[in-house]
């Protein structure tokens, strides 16, 4: 596997977990909740 294929997986991989993470805070801002799912609320 070359260095630019790895630099590529690596960089996609980051921005999906970005967007999962923008996805999950417009989800929050839009209910005005911090706590949509029970998983949310570890404690």
């Amino acid at each position: 596997m070359s260095s630019m294929t790895s630099i590529f997986n690596i960089t996609l991989s980051s921005l999906g977990t970005q967007a999962q993470a923008i996805a999950r805070m417009q989800e929050q801002a839009s209910t005005g909740s911090r706590l949509i799912r029970p998983s949310d609320d570890p404690g």
